[in-house]
Parts: C-alpha cells; sequence; structure tokens
C-alpha cells in the first residue's frame, strides 16, 4: 500500500508540471505577437487531454490498490438510501439527459461496506447514464432479488448495449470496448467493481444486447457481519 502510495506521487508529480507548464506556454504565446492558429491550439489541447487523463488513471489505479479485505469496514447499510445519494450526485447528468431512474424494492438493511458498495452503485448507474443512445431517453432501473445466501441487486438501461464479443472481458483491468472521443473512462472502473463484489463474497455479471440495453447483476452474501475481518 505504501509503496503504491508512493509510485502514485511521483507519477503524478511530473503530469502536474506537464498541464501546468503546458498552459503556462499557452498564455504566453496569446499574449505575444506569435500567431497561435487552430492546429497549435489543438497540440495544447491534446498534451493537456492525455494530462489530465493520465492523472485520472493513476488515482483510479491507485484506488483499485486500496481494494483490500484489510480495509472492509463491514455495517448495515440502507441500500435504498444509499441509491439515493448517488442519484443526487448524478443530479446534473439525469437532468441534463432527462432520463427516469426507477428504484423498484430494495432490501431494508444489508450488512456491507458501505463506502465500497456506494462505489459500485455510483458506478453502474453512472455507466447506465452515459452509454446512451442519442435517439432515447435513458430510462434506468434499480431492483434487488434474494435467494438464501445472497441480495443480488440489478442496474438495468436501454442503453446502446455490449457486443457479445465483448461480454468475456468487459470485467478485465482497462478495458474499453469506446475510444475516449466517443465515452471518457479508464477501463478500471467495472473491474473495481468486480473486486468489491468478490470482497462481499459476491459475484457480478451483465446481460446485453445491442441497441437494447443491458442489465448489471452483482451480489453479496447475506453472511456478513461487523465481525468479518479478514487477517
Amino acid at each position: 500500500q505504501l509503496y503504491t502510495r508512493i509510485m502514485a506521487h511521483d507519477i503524478k508529480a511530473p503530469l502536474r508540471s506537464i498541464i501546468n507548464f503546458t498552459q503556462i506556454l499557452k498564455n504566453r504565446l496569446e499574449k505575444s505577437d506569435f500567431e497561435v492558429n487552430e492546429d497549435i491550439q489543438d497540440l495544447f489541447a491534446y498534451i493537456e487531454n492525455g494530462g489530465k487523463n493520465m492523472n485520472h488513471l493513476v488515482t483510479d489505479l491507485l484506488d483499485y490498490a486500496r481494494l483490500n479485505k484489510q480495509q472492509l469496514n463491514f455495517q448495515k447499510v440502507s441500500p435504498t438510501q444509499l441509491v439515493r445519494q448517488q442519484l443526487i450526485e448524478l443530479d446534473s447528468e439525469i437532468k441534463k439527459k432527462e432520463a427516469i431512474v426507477l428504484i423498484e424494492q430494495l432490501p431494508d438493511i444489508v450488512v456491507a461496506d458501505k463506502v465500497k458498495l456506494k462505489r459500485v452503485f455510483l458506478n453502474l448507474i453512472g455507466n447506465a447514464l452515459k452509454f446512451t443512445g442519442l435517439d432515447k431517453q435513458p430510462t434506468i432501473t434499480i431492483s434487488s432479488t434474494e435467494d438464501e445466501n445472497s441480495y443480488f441487486f440489478h442496474i438495468s438501461d436501454n442503453g446502446i448495449g455490449i457486443p457479445a464479443t465483448s461480454l468475456d472481458r468487459i470485467f478485465d483491468m482497462f478495458s474499453k470496448l469506446h475510444p475516449d472521443a466517443e465515452y471518457e473512462g479508464t477501463g478500471i472502473g467495472l473491474a473495481a467493481c468486480k473486486k468489491i463484489a468478490e470482497l462481499h463474497n459476491g459475484s457480478i455479471n451483465v446481460r446485453s444486447q445491442e441497441r437494447k440495453g443491458s442489465t448489471f447483476t452483482f451480489s453479496i452474501s447475506k453472511q456478513l457481519t461487523s465481525a468479518n475481518f479478514y487477517p
């Protein structure tokens, strides 16, 4: 953990310098007699965006490295309350896309790591908002089922869907099905969701059809208690 944090800091420091000095150079050129044409402006944009994307990647990698059993903090959590909190965080995107978000019956209380469970909901709902077609009003449904051993949470959308040939690698690290110009992201979010589900003795999977939407389902065990701290 310490080594990872040090490495992340050492990578981020020069990235910040690149972004800052690029901005300084751009500002000085604009104030000088030098002609900053469209091609040069594009080059500055490429450098700045590349630096910012790399910074996001390092941040996501560091967050992923922190996902381990030693840092679990199991407590009683209301899934409905947690989902509503995420919808508040995503409110601007929901309004921008005029999305319809439906919350169906969820368990009153589960035992889970609140911060990590929040991250799964935020990622999956955020993806459902992100990967929408231009010709559809986004509709997202959050629901649940359960059996004797587990709770299952389902996030369904009517978005662009996932090609059948990509379903087996969608949860792999750095797996990106679309270029940044179409959909931004580091390709770590779903891998983190998978890791969090596994830390809760659960799993995650997806059913999808291109141009019709996807349903992500993740589970957490019913056997978790506040005493479930791992050595």
